[in-house]
This record gives C-alpha cells, structure tokens and sequence, in this order.
C-alpha cells in the first residue's frame, strides 16, 4: 500500500490517504483468510484489531505502519474472549477503506475464527 497526504477541511488536517495496489482491490468484496496477533483495540465497541505484529511492535504500539494492520468486524456468533497476541487465522469478506477515519484501512467483515 502507498500513501498520499491529503487535506481534510472539516478537520483542518492532513492524513495519509492509502492507494491499494491492483491486486489488493482484485480482493475487495471477495471471502479471505488472513492471520496474524489479535489485539482486542476497545472490547466494549468491539473495535478488534489483527496485526501482522505482536502489540509491541504493531501500528498502535510499536514502528510499524497502517498497512500491517486489519480491522476485525466479527459475526455475533464468533465474539468470544480472546487473548491479547494470541495467533489466530480469521475468515472473511475483505473491504478496503480510503475516506472514513474512524476505521482501518483494511476491514474483514462478517469475520470468524478459521482452521483449516
């Protein structure tokens, strides 16, 4: 993912606008399986993180960047207490997010815990 400083008025700020390469967007919309360090970001608004990097090293935390992150919208049958830094695989439908803040880059909607 690259990124483009872009000035939001409402705001009175710069951020960085991400631009996904052809082959991420050939996945939006599409069922993925991704893996990573579940980091559970704000339980009581079930705002669930899975990051490449353990909480350490991850973007909220460490030196990584916004691109290493995915913001986990599980079902409501597959909320369930999972520990912090704890390996998980998820499946779901990948969304990519360009304008609205409040929410990561990338998104795995309808997620679920997956084993193969």
């Amino acid at each position: 993912m690259k990124f483009k400083t872009d000035y939001i008025e409402d705001l009175g700020a710069y951020y960085m606008k991400p631009k996904f390469s052809k082959e991420v967007e050939e996945y939006e919309g599409k069922e993925v399986v991704l893996s990573g360090y579940f980091i559970p970001f704000n339980e009581q608004k079930m705002f669930f993180i899975l990051s490449r990097y353990p909480l350490s090293s991850c973007y909220f935390c460490g030196s990584a960047g916004p691109e290493s992150v995915v913001e986990l919208q599980l079902k409501p049958e597959a909320v369930r207490r999972f520990r912090m830094d704890e390996q998980l695989t998820f499946k779901g439908i990948l969304a990519l997010n360009v304008h609205d803040l409040d929410h990561c880059n990338y998104i795995l909607k309808n997620a679920e815990p997956y084993t193969p």
